[in-house]
């Protein structure tokens, strides 16, 4: 087994054929068979199965694709680290954020960011964090930022608690409940939840158990936020959004924030990084900016 073999095996797994790897690797198609064929015999396991629509991993190709993703990660890290340490940084900075922080805590750090990098580029993925560690655990992310999951996290995954959001419920402007006052008031309404990692779910069902009420009557799930935004925006349905990105887009979505003193959803927004992992000093000063931004804006709030 030598590292070739492995970042074949790789190329496979990323692009889900021997075809599709090979174009992606600039390579003949027999060479990659040849890689698969030599690590399976090294290993004495079969890594792959393949049919008509490409190669799925076995069981024992999933563990094996953890760790060489990590690896191969390592080494395509290794020109850019001394790039660094020789005085010419040009990095890219990979980073997964929530809509949430995407408009209240990136842009009061990106600037300062570029300025001070100006070779760096920065590339951001969105999406909810729990669909991303896994890629910040083999290295091909370097930051994740956004809502902490409440179920255990791996140990290979570090967290940096930023600051806590508060969770609202949302309704059309002309909403016939746009001035309720109580939870009670929404008892027979059909809610639209976003899929976030925050547990709204859970916290709405709380809330309606402290007035005795069955519910809530939740219509559908949706993991992207505008389409809950829009959807809400032209219906009667209900929602609970995130409090920071519901005061950026209420002027252009149609919504409106009502206030119920029965629902108390908070959750916290962290910083995750993998353990014991040497991040560039852009990176690294990417992550110590969100630290202070989230630290100021803390401060501000009170």
């Amino acid at each position: 087994m030598n590292l070739t073999h492995l970042q074949h095996f790789v190329a496979v797994a990323d692009n889900g054929s021997v075809r599709l790897a090979a174009e992606s690797l600039g390579i003949t198609q027999p060479a990659v068979s040849r890689s698969l064929r030599a690590l399976e015999t090294t290993l004495g396991v079969s890594l792959l199965t393949r049919d008509s629509k490409g190669s799925r991993l076995t069981e024992f190709g999933e563990v094996l694709h953890e760790r060489a993703k990590l690896i191969t990660n390592e080494i395509d890290r290794i020109p850019v680290d001394l790039a660094e340490l020789a005085g010419d940084p040009d990095d890219v900075v990979r980073i997964a954020c929530s809509a949430t922080l995407g408009v209240d805590l990136l842009p009061s750090v990106l600037e300062d960011f570029h300025e001070r990098y100006p070779k760096v580029q920065l590339h951001v993925m969105g999406g909810l964090p729990s669909s991303h560690l896994s890629q910040l655990a083999d290295g091909s992310l370097d930051l994740v930022i956004g809502a902490r999951p409440r179920g255990a996290l791996p140990a290979s995954i570090e967290v940096h608690d930023l600051f806590t959001v508060s969770t609202v419920i949302a309704v059309r402007q002309k909403h016939p409940l746009r001035a309720a006052k109580s939870l009670e008031d929404f008892a027979e309404s059909q809610w639209v939840l976003p899929s976030a990692a925050f547990d709204v779910a859970a916290d709405l069902q709380a809330a309606f158990k402290t007035i005795r009420k069955s519910g809530p009557m939740i219509a559908m799930r949706s993991d992207s936020l505008y389409f809950v935004q829009a959807l809400v925006a032209s219906t009667d349905y209900v929602t609970l959004i995130p409090e920071p990105l519901l005061k950026v887009v209420v002027a252009s979505s149609g919504l409106r924030e009502v206030r119920v003193p029965e629902l108390q959803s908070q959750d916290a927004v962290a910083l995750f990084v993998r353990t014991n992992r040497r991040l560039s000093r852009a990176a690294t000063q990417l992550a110590s900016a969100l630290k202070l931004g989230a630290k100021l804006q803390s401060k501000a709030r009170r």
